[in-house]
């Protein structure tokens, strides 16, 4: 049954469980609050499909588990919560003075640092209770630098994040996800572009198909042994996919996949969002067949380093991207036959 409609679903014997998230709102406060209870008690019914009824208004980050299927409806991300401190904050210090905590809750990351780019020495923190006052706050541990005053403070996180039933962060190999559109609210998320805290999140051993990913404040997806297909990505501030195993020998497959605008904020700003695909350690064998790219102001393919071999794109279409790939790297990858419009082979590739 979903109780804000009260509507009673029958299944034929044999079939999967479905679960809706309307089920859940009546007695949530939030959208946020429906989801998580959602995902979180249909985790351990195997071969479940999970339901989003509609685009739900998202201010954390949700848990999806192995073996379940979701489909349907989509996730918008809320606007970034943000502040500036108004004091330095020395290299052993917690306790931070901002300009106001409104927005601020407990155990949530945290982003401090000058600008809204990539930061290649300063990482997230935790905030590890809730603000004192309007004006301090405190992060559970010290950054390990200064931070000065005018520098940024901002709550960063991943759409989605891959869980095993048993509670365990990691791959999850059978989970599904069909027909979702996931909103990255770009134009209220400015704070921080940061690949590595913005995107929407790991998908690694799953299987995407038919989602709408759209104004991205940062990358899509990391992706490892994953299949994506029938997708489309539109207005994204970097990569589509961005490829990255522990180990070599995890097969990606894209196909059927359409792109508009990608890598609109460019690699200078994100850190390491060199194309379209973006392939980054143990990225080696992915195949890209029957898809189009269109306006991508880096590379179709990002950086190919030397372990990135075993790879295909065969039967696309790429149109107005800056280069074909970032720089030479032997045997790295199979161009097979595509179709190129405005897109030079700067830097090269084999």
């Amino acid at each position: 049954m979903r109780a804000s409609t009260g509507t009673y679903y029958l299944r034929p014997l044999g079939t999967p469980h479905v679960w809706h998230a309307d089920y859940y709102i009546a007695a949530s406060a939030t959208d946020q609050d429906a989801i998580a209870a959602l995902t979180y008690h249909s985790r351990e019914d195997a071969n479940a499909i999970v339901i989003f009824d509609r685009v739900y208004d998202q201010t954390d980050t949700l848990n999806l588990y192995d073996n379940i299927t979701y489909r349907g409806g989509g996730l918008l991300r809320a606007c970034q919560v943000s502040t500036v401190l108004t004091e330095e904050l020395s290299p052993v210090g917690v306790d931070l003075v901002v300009e106001s905590t409104s927005g601020f809750v407990a155990n949530r990351a945290v982003f401090i640092s000058p600008s809204n780019g990539y930061e290649p020495s300063i990482w997230a923190s935790a905030i590890s209770g809730a603000p004192s006052d309007a004006t301090h706050m405190r992060i559970n541990a010290p950054l390990g630098y200064t931070a000065s005053a005018g520098w940024r403070v901002s709550v960063v996180w991943q759409q989605i994040r891959q869980i095993e039933a048993n509670g365990t962060q990691g791959p999850t190999p059978g989970m599904v996800i069909e027909d979702m559109e996931f909103d990255g609210n770009a134009a209220c998320n400015t704070y921080v572009h940061d690949w590595r805290y913005q995107d929407i999140g790991a998908i690694k051993s799953a299987t995407v198909t038919g989602v709408y990913v759209h104004d991205t404040p940062a990358e899509a997806f990391t992706v490892c042994g994953t299949t994506l297909r029938r997708s489309r990505f539109v207005d994204l501030a970097g990569s589509i996919v961005h490829k990255s195993c522990s180990a070599p020998g995890n097969a990606d497959v894209i196909d059927e996949v359409t792109t508009i605008r990608t890598n609109q904020l460019g690699d200078a700003l994100l850190g390491h969002s060199e194309g379209t695909i973006t392939l980054s350690a143990n990225a080696g064998h992915i195949t890209v067949t029957r898809s189009a790219f269109t306006n991508g102001r880096e590379g179709f393919f990002g950086t190919l380093n030397g372990d990135d071999a075993g790879n295909v794109a065969a039967g696309n279409t790429i149109v107005r991207h800056a280069r074909w790939c970032s720089r030479v790297a032997d045997d790295a990858i199979d161009i097979a036959i595509n179709t190129y419009v405005d897109t030079p082979q700067v830097g090269g590739c084999p």
